[in-house]
């Protein structure tokens, strides 16, 4: 697992104190090693060795508060950006023509070096403020994962006076998936839902759709994509509105933790966690038998030492098994989900912003 054990305790008691810390510890202990039959944090090499990878957001996320950056946060960052980018131009570059700059923007977009391609377009939109020169720009900062210089730079172009109808679609669109690279989600959804206001571009604007309904399905706005799937017209969309009106095979977090209070290891077996499931019940019950063992031949050190450690074991085979639903579901409807949107066309690149841009790239 990585990080390992000792590294994940540390970093739990610093961040959740010495008591929840320790539990969690302890659920650590009972789920190494079969996490990633469950669940798809991803895999790392750390040497010649395959670890999975397990950190603390992947088992307090469903109780732990994250701090997380709004939109306004996102583009104030990328106008910082955007000043930085400008700050470091060659000098040579006022003097060069901006139909030179253009070509070379273009071909080094082409070849694969989208973050000088981004300086060059950024400077020619502060230099003439050509739409083409911001979209093209967006592009390249998308692509070199700058999505908070990419919304910044489309803030201003949306902004702009000389923008045409089609550009801003594709704008707002841009501006869609920079917020989509951070998982703003609901700022993703504004931003596609003005682009689908200003298109009448029927082709267009199922396009712009499929990503509006990702976008609120992944906000957890379920009812909004829903009715928003009923406005695709296709055999495709269809299916997918019937399916969202099923239910998830969720578990209960509550039933879980108690069945596993009850007799270690049975929430986890209700998850589907059944190598889980034996170990904590055999853990839990070795430790139970050695401290009524110890206190029995009036060992009441080794009593103590065996209860305080079974006790902990228990402790993180019920916060295990509540881990463990929140777990099942997340999977489920991610998987969902994912499914979803495979079967709309969303892609998960900018391949849908290089078609829009066909004419122009």
């Amino acid at each position: 697992m990585s990080p390992s054990c000792s590294a994940y305790a540390e970093d739990a008691i610093r961040q959740h104190g010495w008591v929840l810390g320790w539990i969690m510890t302890f659920d650590r202990f009972g789920h190494e090693g079969t996490e990633a039959q469950h669940t798809a944090n991803g895999v790392l090499y750390r040497g010649d060795k395959l670890k999975a990878i397990d950190e603390i957001k992947h088992n307090d996320f469903w109780w732990a508060a994250t701090q997380e950056t709004t939109s306004s946060q996102l583009l104030q960052a990328g106008q910082t950006d955007l000043a930085m980018a400008t700050m470091n131009l060659p000098s040579q570059v006022s003097v060069i023509s901006d139909e030179t700059l253009r070509a070379t923007g273009k071909t080094l977009l082409k070849t694969g070096v989208p973050d000088q391609s981004a300086i060059v377009f950024v400077a020619l939109w502060m230099r003439n403020k050509n739409p083409s020169d911001a979209l093209l720009g967006a592009l390249a900062l998308l692509e070199t994962g700058k999505a908070s210089a990419c919304a910044a730079l489309l803030d201003t172009l949306v902004n702009a006076e000389n923008v045409s109808n089609d550009e801003k679609v594709i704008a707002f669109f841009a501006q869609g998936l920079a917020f989509r690279k951070r998982d703003l989600f609901s700022a993703a959804a504004g931003a596609f839902h003005k682009a689908m206001d200003l298109t009448s571009d029927k082709s267009v604007l199922d396009l712009i759709r499929a990503y509006y309904v990702e976008a609120k399905l992944k906000a957890d706005e379920w009812p909004a994509a829903a009715k928003e799937v009923e406005n695709i017209q296709t055999s495709t969309a269809k299916a997918i509105r019937r399916e969202m009106t099923e239910d998830l095979p969720w578990r209960s977090p509550a039933l879980s933790g108690t069945m596993s209070a009850l007799l270690p290891g049975s929430g986890q077996v209700y998850c589907g966690r059944y190598q889980e499931g034996f170990w904590a019940f055999v853990v839990c019950g070795v430790f139970a038998f050695a401290s009524y063992e110890a206190f029995d031949h009036d060992l009441g050190w080794v009593g103590g030492a065996t209860t305080l450690t079974g006790l902990s074991w228990y402790s993180g085979n019920i916060y295990g098994a509540i881990s463990a639903a929140h777990k099942h579901n997340s999977r489920e409807k991610d998987q969902r989900i994912s499914n979803w949107i495979d079967r709309l066309g969303v892609q998960p690149g900018n391949g849908t912003l290089k078609i829009m841009l066909r004419f122009q790239f």
